[in-house]
């Protein structure tokens, strides 16, 4: 009995040695083979902290290509995060610059498990030069977005358009288009293949210094775009002129960062002259004919300021359409305006120039007064700027302390949430330095959050006011 139960255990011993050392062979060989290909199995790692790790070094293209190459399963968060955003520039050179998109074209064509990854594109032009695309359904730059099934924006960058005579056999889906420093984009029935009518922008159309003029006779075509958002940063004489066959039946938001006035001449004229200059209407009267047609949908509008000083607007003319909120905009409900505060030292609310910071709450008054009563959310960007160092290291005055409370006071005054039923939140925040049109996000200085919640008090009592 003893030697059968000896020789069973042998026998079990010897069948374990030989699966192992099958087993371990097959382990040497996967290896071996996997060496041969290239693809030396790194780490196991669960695949969301591999995200973590490719999210934590997105900005390093030299640790991403390193971690592409450590093994298979790393290979794909890598490249997801190095090929998400490609910025294309075009060189000033001999070289056709469609020529130099077809390059990026054959590579995305060979290798479409890439193409699949990039969610942004830029097109610039080095050195600040203008280049040229073909923009119909048979260009370089169609055929590129064709092959990024998940390209979520695509922004142009000093890169204008080049109509050719083939017809335009349908428009390119596409979810964002930013087109910025374009001189010129002309709404014409020629032009039929530029890029507002090659590409059907599905979400945000972000014109940035760009120019969009209308033809001013002669047909016009149809064609509705699926924008719900239009971010515009221009002159207010620059404001795009669509084409009358143009239409935004989606649209349910506008921004519109105010650079200037107007183009030209009016960059060296006094801004103080503008106050009773009887014209002005011709700057705004392309915003005006806009609004009008599209007021009734927006539920966001968000105006900047900043770049402008606020004395530019003579408040006394009411013909400008931010001065009518209430009839061009009835559905609104969240409004955002940016403007600039100039003060004399940090810590305190003392302006510059009192003149200036009246005119500014006169401006912001007139607006907040003309709102819908459907409002919810304002939304208020202030862009401090101080006065050099030194300058006026004075307590300010009392009386100087009392008028500045004072015209504060008169804003919160127009807030009173008895005329704006509505109303959940009164915010005031700072623009985001980075960010090419303004978004209002940045939270202010806890010093100057004490200082305006003193002078809101009941919009503070009642939990409406906030710093975030």
């Amino acid at each position: 009995m003893f030697f059968t139960r000896a020789l069973n255990k042998r026998k079990v011993k010897r069948s374990l040695e030989r699966t192992f050392k099958k087993l371990l062979v097959k382990r040497r060989k996967e290896r071996k083979a996997n060496r041969r290909r290239g693809r030396n199995m790194g780490p196991e790692l669960p695949m969301e902290l591999l995200d973590m790790i490719m999210y934590h070094n997105h900005e390093d293209k030299a640790a991403l290509m390193a971690s592409s190459m450590v093994s298979s399963q790393w290979q794909g968060p890598a490249q997801r995060r190095l090929f998400h955003s490609i910025k294309i520039t075009i060189g000033y050179d001999h070289t056709p610059p469609d020529c130099e998109l077809g390059f990026y074209f054959e590579f995305f064509s060979d290798v479409p498990t890439l193409g699949a990854f990039v969610a942004t594109l830029h097109i610039s032009a080095a050195h600040r030069f203008t280049r040229s695309l073909l923009a119909d359904s048979d260009s370089t730059i169609a055929r590129l977005v064709g092959v990024l099934p998940t390209l979520q924006l695509l922004s142009f960058e000093n890169i204008s358009s080049t109509p050719r005579g083939s017809p335009q056999t349908g428009s390119l889906l596409i979810k964002n288009l930013t087109l910025r420093s374009i001189s010129s984009i002309n709404m014409r029935k020629a032009d039929q293949q530029e890029f507002l009518k090659l590409f059907s922008v599905q979400e945000t159309l972000e014109l940035n210094l760009t120019y969009v003029s209308a033809p001013n006779g002669g047909p016009h075509i149809a064609r509705s775009m699926p924008v719900r958002h239009l971010k515009i940063k221009n002159s207010l004489d620059c404001f795009p002129c669509f084409d009358r066959g143009t239409s935004f039946p989606r649209l349910r938001a506008l921004s519109f960062d105010v650079t200037n006035v107007g183009r030209g001449n009016l960059f060296n004229l006094d801004p103080l002259q503008l106050i009773t200059n009887s014209t002005l209407i011709h700057y705004y009267d392309k915003m005006n004919r806009f609004m009008r047609r599209y007021g009734a949908n927006l539920e966001f509008f968000r105006l900047n300021m900043r770049h402008l000083i606020t004395a530019v607007v003579a408040l006394e003319d009411r013909q400008w359409t931010v001065f009518q909120l209430d009839a061009v905009c009835p559905n609104l409900q969240s409004l955002h305006i940016g403007f600039e505060l100039g003060l004399k030292t940090g810590g305190s609310l003392e302006p510059l120039l009192m003149s200036e910071l009246t005119c500014t709450i006169d401006f912001l008054i007139t607006i907040i007064s003309s709102a819908p009563r459907t409002l919810t959310t304002v939304v208020f960007g202030i862009s401090m700027t101080l006065s050099p160092p030194g300058e006026s290291d004075k307590k300010p005055p009392a009386d100087t302390v009392a008028e500045t409370n004072r015209q504060w006071k008169r804003l919160a005054q127009a807030l009173e949430p008895a005329r704006f039923g509505r109303l959940t939140a009164v915010r005031f925040v700072q623009p985001q330095v980075r960010s090419s049109l303004s978004e209002f996000k940045e939270p202010l200085d806890p010093v100057y959050q004490q200082l305006l919640a003193g002078n809101f008090e009941n919009l503070n009592k009642k939990g409406l006011l906030c710093f975030e």
